[in-house]
């Protein structure tokens, strides 16, 4: 005999890292072979290219994610020659 009684089972996942361990993700391939080319001295986004043999555009994206989580430091821009370097020591 049905009866129309529905439910619904909702599951979760729990993980064990703490939530400092999980804030950021890691680098992904581009942005770590960019990122461990880059030095102190600074770098432009066709030195990189050239080194790297990746396009300007993957360049620019990967220092773009790199920038934004405050790995790296861009200097110059705006008519002036734009360098990129880390922001360790």
């Amino acid at each position: 005999m049905d009866s129309g009684i529905r439910f619904t089972v909702v599951l979760h996942q729990f993980t064990t890292a703490t939530p400092a361990a999980t804030a950021e993700p890691p680098l992904g391939a581009t942005e770590r072979r960019v990122y461990q080319a880059l030095t102190r001295q600074g770098r432009t986004v066709s030195d990189l290219a050239e080194e790297l043999g990746l396009s300007a555009p993957n360049i620019r994206k990967a220092l773009r994610n790199l920038r934004g989580r405050r790995l790296i430091l861009q200097l110059g821009g705006r008519g002036k020659v734009t360098t990129y370097q880390r922001t360790d020591s």
